[in-house]
């Protein structure tokens, strides 16, 4: 059940550990005072009468205040905590009567609830749940592929622990299926006083057609976005779910994965003219580099640009053709004509490692002249069974 003790939230808390502690010495303060009055009183011949009267109600007023003040606290606090269990009420309430996957981490990605539709999906138990590492409740389809897909899992929550919120989707096996099945994973990190506290994770089974899967022969789509990079994962599923059934399933996020590499190397490279050496700089200052993106994409001579995609899917192959109205690149020093496969000095030189899923993913990689082009093809002999 996804439930967390939480804190009584700071306002009781700052009345507990500031204003009790300073009523108390108010009140010391306060009996000291009725002492010296007494005391000069005393000196001044009043009657002993006056005396102990003058003194009992100054300590019975200050201890008057000091309960007030008590009691206010203690009114602070009973409210707050009433608050925080009717929110976690809700909150359980919710995540055991919806559909949606949640689970929650703690600062160090360990598992510290997860609701009953998150174990439910993967076929896990809840209390044992509880304490294991994030990647490691996955079940991943082909041992070949776990490395690279428990690394996308690792290199999101190294994001998250930046305290940017990270988004991604693995092929996972679930019981009760035959096929694979996608995941799409949001993490979203939980700051307080600047610290990352927790991250809520949340997801979805991304679906495909039964009916296109098994009737479709010939498919054509065009489309045109802008240099929002927010929706590209999405996006990118979106390309390739009607690949499920005509390859394999690591071979479909492997597409994907090259795909969000290229879109990206569209707008970053080309639509917004940030090359190699810049990129490098802003990775290095550890900034956030959507926020870059987002910031020069808002220039006036590059808020127009568009990039431009093609999609054609038959019985032989699927195609994907990707524009920019970039100044392109001078591809041919990084590309072989004879064998149409990038050089290993583009890794280092052009956008790094993503360059080489991209030749993983396709069979043919091919641009235009000017370089602000690219058509990526694969073929589907390995048709998947």
């Amino acid at each position: 059940m996804l439930r967390e003790t939480k804190s009584i939230p700071e306002e009781a808390d700052r009345l507990i550990r500031k204003k009790i502690p300073l009523a108390t010495i108010l009140l010391f303060f306060a009996c000291t005072a009725a002492h010296a009055v007494a005391s000069l009183l005393f000196l001044n011949r009043a009657p002993r009468e006056l005396r102990i009267l003058v003194f009992f109600l100054i300590t019975v007023f200050f201890i008057s205040a000091y309960m007030a003040v008590i009691k206010k606290a203690g009114s602070a606090y009973d409210r707050e905590k009433r608050k925080v269990v009717e929110e976690m009420d809700f909150l359980s309430l919710m995540s055991e009567n919806v559909n949606d996957l949640m689970l929650l981490l703690d600062e160090f990605g360990i598992i510290r609830n997860i609701n009953r539709a998150f174990a439910r999906t993967l076929g896990i138990c809840m209390e044992s749940a509880a304490g294991k590492p994030f990647r490691e409740i996955f079940n991943l389809p082909e041992p070949g592929s776990n490395l690279f897909f428990r690394k996308v899992i690792l290199d999101n929550l190294n994001e998250v622990f930046r305290m940017r919120s990270s988004d991604f989707i693995l092929p996972i096996k679930l019981p009760g299926y035959q096929e694979n099945k996608s995941i799409y994973i949001k993490l979203i990190p939980i700051v307080a006083d600047g610290k990352l506290k927790n991250i809520l994770a949340t997801g979805r089974l991304l679906g495909s057609d039964y009916i296109t899967n098994r009737w479709l022969k010939r498919e054509e789509s065009s489309y045109e976005m802008d240099n929002s990079v927010s929706y590209l994962i999405l996006f990118c599923h979106r390309l390739t779910r009607n690949l499920e059934g005509k390859i394999g399933h690591s071979e479909i996020l492997l597409i994907q994965i090259a795909l969000q590499e290229m879109l990206i190397n569209a707008i970053e490279h080309g639509n917004l003219e940030i090359d190699y050496e810049t990129k490098t700089k802003l990775k290095r200052a550890d900034l956030n580099y959507l926020e870059v993106l987002l910031q020069r994409g808002d220039e006036p001579d590059k808020r127009d640009k568009k990039v431009f995609i093609t999609y054609t899917l038959d019985d032989r192959k699927v195609a994907y053709t990707i524009a920019d109205q970039g100044k392109g690149f001078n591809w041919k020093d990084y590309v072989s004509v004879a064998s149409e496969n990038f050089s290993d000095g583009l890794a280092e030189t052009y956008h790094g490692v993503g360059i080489q899923m991209v030749k993983n993913a396709f069979d043919e990689i091919s641009y235009n002249d000017k370089g602000n082009e690219v058509t990526l093809i694969k073929y589907l002999k390995a048709a998947a069974k």
